[in-house]
């Protein structure tokens, strides 16, 4: 009896706590607590540095999307736990398995991050490191910590806590390698790509330092060290390879005539092949540096980084290509794409029926079912969208083109410039405009013919132009601010010329008769048109360099820039932050919003998220 009353306790209370809000099922995160979700693309690798050093483990630096981890030799990526990182441009792991990160946080400065649990968790470093770029990270015997900047040499013995700033005088160019040879010393490669550059030992652990001269030219880059097997050390110096004997004392070149460009990569696997990639190729030489052969894979020449894994499997990550592997030495190349949401968003939009249009490093992508799934339908860069009727689309690329089909084929069309579109938008009565340097054009037959309509305008660039509910038309400038048409003179005549703004890339509309302008240093302006009063609205607004625009159906207005996307719903007169759930990618590129209510972001680097709108 006691075990019957036990169950059905039991399922009493499975069966209440099942129930809640009149039995509908729970809200997903992003619905109930207004938190940015990624979405499933799209996809693309912008990948900045590798890591092989664990066993069946791959890493993948990315810019603007965080850290990448492959167990699969890199047929398919998980984004780890990394809080925001700009550029992710070296890795390593010392002997105790603490991983170390470098990566970029501002124009001028990097930072290291340490993780204890192979990425689950980081702790960043308090000390900021001069330089925009980490190239190498070294640990010594007693794991001191060696960190090589884009201007910098720097040094912790105490696992990263504190960094000490190295020979000042000597170290403050480009640091490119690294290296710790059997005795202990630390040798460094310096300079830039084949010039103004050198290599110094340390003996006594990067408290002083001598450049080595034996046999190297003078003034050339260093841009690569490594250690052979048998104890020789191999270097990349300009455009050709050098090889020493007494651990770096003496260097000879070796036979190195293939190389007809700087050498900016080698690797050495465990049986002794020397690779080495140069604007001609990747070659391997089997003894020593006496002979090469070019064992490159297509599309070499957009080669980023290089890496060998513990098995003697070689990586090679491009830029727009995917990732290229090899288990032969280079006798035969596997290539895999990119399968990681890393693509940097440069625009988006969404037409009427709710379908998504991305433009991306990597071409046009569309989607038709709110991100859950992306389809690639354009394979140059585009850089305007605007939509039609019905299922009409225009972009431009190289040229003017025009879908009648929602994307699934194109039509090029004539272009009214020979020097490029800027800035491409559409009337309420059908009225093509097209933006260029000085000049634009009108289509009222959909883009088959133009007009001339240029009239008033300085010779500078249009970046952006906007059309309100009175078809009314403005245009940003990069350097004098906002004009608009005056249609029934039919000349373009400058809003404010007393208050200049600069690179005005950004214009959107309300439905109250404003003008909302993003520039580029100065934040927000609004203007309101029937009044024509000029002015800035950035109280509270924590973005100076707007890359994005957007006015909802209640009339909120969004912000997007590199430190995120902020709301106002008072036209611009206070901001609020809308950002959890992009911890790690902040640098937001555009912002759409859909008739269903979601608002859209592309990133820099991680595709595109979405937010409920009606959370606020």
């Amino acid at each position: 009896m006691k075990t019957l009353l036990f169950f059905v306790i039991i399922l009493l209370f499975f069966f209440v706590s099942g129930c809640s809000d009149s039995g509908n099922p729970a809200s997903s995160p992003s619905e109930k607590e207004g938190v940015w979700v990624q979405t499933a693309g799209p996809e693309d690798g912008n990948i900045q540095s590798l890591n092989a050093q664990l066993t069946n483990q791959l890493y993948a630096g990315t810019s603007g999307g965080g850290l990448f981890r492959s167990t699969d030799l890199g047929n398919s990526w998980q984004h780890t736990n990394t809080p925001y990182m700009q550029n992710i441009t070296a890795m390593a792991f010392n002997k105790s398995g603490a991983f170390f990160i470098g990566t970029q946080i501002s124009t001028y400065q990097s930072v290291i991050f340490q993780s204890l649990d192979t990425g689950k968790n980081w702790q960043e470093s308090s000390t900021r490191l001069r330089g925009n770029r980490v190239f190498s990270i070294v640990f010594n015997f007693q794991e001191d910590i060696f960190v090589g900047t884009n201007l910098a040499l720097y040094r912790s013995t105490d696992n990263g806590e504190n960094w000490e700033r190295l020979s000042e005088e000597i170290f403050n160019e480009e640091v490119n390698d690294i290296i710790i040879n059997v005795t202990g010393d630390i040798l460094v490669g310096t300079g830039f790509w084949d010039r103004s550059g050198g290599l110094y030992r340390s003996v006594d652990n990067g408290n002083s330092w001598a450049q080595i001269q034996s046999n190297l030219p003078a003034g050339i880059a260093v841009n690569a060290l490594k250690i052979h097997p048998n104890g020789n050390m191999f270097a990349a110096v300009g455009g050709s390879v050098y090889t020493s004997f007494n651990q770096g004392y003496d260097w000879f070149r070796v036979n190195g005539d293939v190389f007809l460009s700087p050498v900016t990569h080698l690797e050495i696997n465990r049986n002794g092949e020397v690779f080495a990639r140069c604007g001609q190729g990747i070659f391997r030489s089997k003894d020593l540096g006496n002979t090469w052969t070019n064992v490159s894979h297509e599309n070499f020449e957009d080669l980023i980084d290089l890496k060998l894994d513990e098995q003697g499997r070689l990586y090679s990550a491009t830029r727009g290509h995917g990732l290229f592997t090899t288990a032969n030495n280079g006798n035969t190349w596997e290539n895999r794409p990119y399968r990681m949401i890393n693509s940097r968003v440069y625009n988006a939009a969404v037409n009427k029926q709710g379908d998504i249009f991305a433009n991306c490093r990597n071409g046009l992508f569309f989607s038709g079912d709110n991100g859950n799934s992306w389809e690639r339908i354009g394979g140059a860069f585009t850089s305007n969208i605007v939509f039609g009727n019905g299922s009409d689309v225009f972009i431009n690329r190289s040229g003017l083109s025009r879908s009648r089909d929602n994307g699934a084929t194109w039509t090029e069309l004539l272009d009214p410039f020979s020097d490029g579109i800027y800035s491409l938008i559409r009337d309420p009565e059908g009225s093509i405009y097209a933006g260029s340097v000085g000049k634009i054009a009108r289509s009222t037959n959909d883009g088959d013919s133009w007009e001339d309509v240029s009239n008033g305008l300085p010779d500078i660039a249009v970046l952006d132009m906007v059309v309100d509910d009175a078809n009314r038309v403005f245009a940003g400038t990069n350097s004098l601010g906002i004009f608009q048409l005056n249609k029934t003179l039919n000349i373009w005549m400058q809003i404010n010329p007393d208050i200049r703004i600069y690179g005005v890339r950004n214009l959107t509309v309300n439905n109250s008769g404003e003008l909302f302008i993003g520039s580029q240093g100065a934040g927000v302006y609004r203007y309101r048109i029937n009044n024509r009063n000029l002015q800035e609205v950035n109280d509270g607004l924590g973005i100076v360099w707007v890359t994005d625009l957007a006015v909802d159906a209640k009339g909120n207005l969004y912000v997007a820039g590199p430190e995120g996307v902020y709301v106002s719903d008072n036209s611009g007169d206070s901001w609020t932050e809308i950002n959890d759930g992009l911890e790690f990618t902040r640098n937001v590129n555009t912002v759409a919003f859909d008739p269903g209510g979601w608002l859209y972001a592309g990133t820099n680097g991680a595709g595109v998220f979405k937010l409920k709108l009606s959370d606020f």
